[in-house]
Parts: structure tokens; sequence; C-alpha cells
């Protein structure tokens, strides 16, 4: 199997883009609900997930560093996942490949399943090999771990089918901030089915286990996708319900239905939310890609006070919604993000501003963003 082609690459990555490697291809557990692997590759089951050629991943990441790429981020569902032999053996090859040109180390972001890192039926041998391989990665030049918890309430867990508990994915977290390697989580809120309770449990999980910061996304609401096995579960709940709860239509933009909430409180909470994250969503992601960055971007000290305050934004929209979760009186949500959100915006506004030629387009479109909602807090326009 030859590597992708990549010489068009080349003035991109001076700008620092994004780049981006693969080295499996499938998913080792291929059986969330809300997924849709079975579309995609193939069956969609764990037996297919397959690691891509070793020769073929050397030679894509050479020739990405011959480009000038020493920061990659790995496409694969579960760069953890497959046979533990194999696994050992990539973190010889990276561990190499980073070896290979000692002043330019190689780092690289990875996502992975929970249970590759943590799994509790995994007997002490294995559980020990799986930390051992992760702070190996973390020499080797791994930055980043996204993991795709999606939720902290075990009835949710199980509408989702992900196959892990919370105390799986807080002992997991655990094991990456102590190898010393970034966290960053996938999470899905609010889904056709959840109830103020499952919020309340969430928003508690996350921000009783100091996990808040790292959630990329604390308010998202589930896409019902074409094809996904929630379609199935929500068409068992509409039988038992006697009510339609999503449009047979699909939208041909995002191959998805629009559903309404079975839980009316849910439901008014999610619009809530929903409203408010459109006008502040530009801002926040914006703000967000930028701190992806790192410090080629931003000074050191910017850019650890805006991951800082986004943090810390975070922290605040999971107490606005628990808050908004207990109680039926509408608008804590807004309300209470506005706080954090007021110290991020002047944060963005004060960015340092150096000589125009020298400008990164990334820092206008935070700043832009930032004047743009300031006005809206501030003035109400």
């Amino acid at each position: 199997m030859s590597p992708p082609y990549r010489q068009h690459l080349r003035d991109s990555i001076s700008q620092g883009i994004q780049v981006y490697a693969e080295a499996s291809r499938g998913c080792s557990w291929a059986a969330c609900t809300f997924c849709l692997r079975g579309l995609t590759d193939l069956k969609g089951t764990a037996r297919e997930y397959r690691r891509l050629p070793f020769d073929r991943l050397r030679t894509d990441i050479r020739n990405l560093r011959a480009l000038g790429a020493d920061q990659l981020t790995f496409a694969d569902e579960d760069f953890l996942g497959g046979d533990p032999n194999s696994m050992s053996e990539l973190v010889e090859i990276m561990a190499h490949l980073r070896a290979e040109i000692p002043e330019r180390p190689l780092s690289f972001d990875v996502s992975a399943t929970t249970r590759s890192i943590v799994d509790e039926s995994d007997d002490l041998t294995e559980a020990s090999h799986k930390i051992a391989r992760l702070r190996k990665l973390k020499d080797a030049g791994l930055n980043k771990v996204f993991l795709g918890v999606e939720s902290g309430s075990p009835t949710q867990l199980k509408r989702y089918a992900k196959g892990h508990t919370p105390t799986e994915i807080v002992a997991a977290c655990n094991a990456v901030l102590q190898a010393g390697i970034k966290l960053e989580l996938g999470f899905i809120m609010f889904d056709p089915l959840c109830t103020p309770g499952e919020i309340v449990e969430n928003t508690t999980f996350l921000l009783d286990n100091g996990l808040a910061v790292y959630v990329s996304g604390p308010t998202n609401e589930l896409r019902l996708q074409v094809g996904s096995r929630y379609v199935n579960v929500l068409t068992r709940a509409e039988r038992q319900l006697g009510q339609q709860l999503f449009k047979r239509e699909v939208d041909p933009n995002t191959l998805s239905h629009e559903y309404q909430y079975a839980n009316s409180e849910s439901g008014a909470l999610a619009s809530e939310v929903r409203d408010w994250d459109r006008v502040v969503h530009p801002f926040v992601y914006a703000t967000k890609g930028l701190t992806r960055h790192g410090t080629g971007v931003l000074q050191s000290g910017e850019h650890h006070g805006l991951k800082s305050l986004l943090g810390r934004y975070r922290e605040d929209c999971l107490r606005a919604l628990r808050a908004g979760a207990h109680t039926r009186d509408r608008g804590k949500y807004q309300a209470g993000t506005i706080p954090a959100l007021t110290e991020l915006v002047r944060a963005a506004q004060h960015l340092s501003r150096p000589c125009k030629e020298s400008r990164h387009p990334m820092i206008d479109k935070v700043s832009q963003e930032a004047t743009h909602l300031a006005r809206i807090i501030w003035d109400g326009s």
C-alpha cells in the first residue's frame, strides 16, 4: 500500500496547518449507537480494526517531516487499539521516527477509546502494559489524547452503548494526565431521550472529577445520523411512548434526522442552551482553534492564559447547565456563563499585536469575534 501524496502541502505546512496522518482503519469498539461505523467501514465491527502496514507509516511520516511537518494529528478512530504486540511495535516505530531528527522533535496527537487505556476486565499484567505503553508513547512524542467518553451518566452510557463505565473514564483520564500528556474529551450532553437527572449526573461527574476543563464541547447535542443504531433506539422509544420523536425526512446536508426531546424539560433546556451557544460559538470555536496552535502563534503567557480562561468558561457552562436542570426557571444558563465569558473576551481583545506583516489570520479572527461578542454582552446589540 503506497503512502499518500503529500507534496502539495509544502507551502501550507509552512503556515502552520494541522497535518493528519493514519496508522489504522476501523474502530476497536465499533458499537456506539450514534456512530456510522456500519456504513463507512464494511460491517462496522471491532474485528475489522486493522493497522496499516508499518512501512507505509514510516514512509509517510518521513515524507511529511521532509516537508517541515513535525506536529501531526492521527485521524485513527483508536490509535491505541488492536493487538497488544502490534501496539508495542508501533510504539517503537514512533520512538525511532522521533529520534531521526533530534533537533526537530516529532510531536503527535491521537484519539483513543477509554478501554484502550483502562479496562476493568484486564488482568494486572495487561493493565500495567497499557500504562507502560502510554508512557513510552509520551517519550516518543505523544502530545495529546482525545477520548470520546460522551457521558458520565450510567443510563446514558448504556443508551449510547459506549462499553465503558464512569469509573473507567476517570481512571483513563488520570492515566493520561499522570503520564504528562494533554487531554481532550468528547461529550454528548443532550440526546432525544435524556432526562434532567442525567444532565445533572453528567455535569456533576465532570465537575466533581476535575474533568470539566478538558471537555471540548460541554453542551453538544447528539446528531441523529441516517443508518445509526440510535435511530432504532429512538424508534423503539416512539412505540413505547406512543409519540413521534424524529422526522423521517433526511437533511441532505448533514445526512441526519431532525428530532424533538421526549422529556419536555430537557428539550426546553437544550433549546435555551442552543440559542445562546449560537451567539457565542463563533468566538469560542475560534479561540479554541487558536490555543491548539500552541505557542508558535501566541506568546507563551497568552497561550496558557487563554487555555485557562477557556477551562473556566467550560466549568461555568456546566454549573449553569446543572442549575438549569434543577429548576424550571429559564435564563440561568446564559446568565451563568457571562462572568467567565467576559474575562475570555477581554483577554482576546488584548492579544499581542505584532507588526502587520507577521499578523496571524487566526489572531485576527479571534479579535474580530471578540469585538462582535463584546457588543452583544455589554451593549445588548
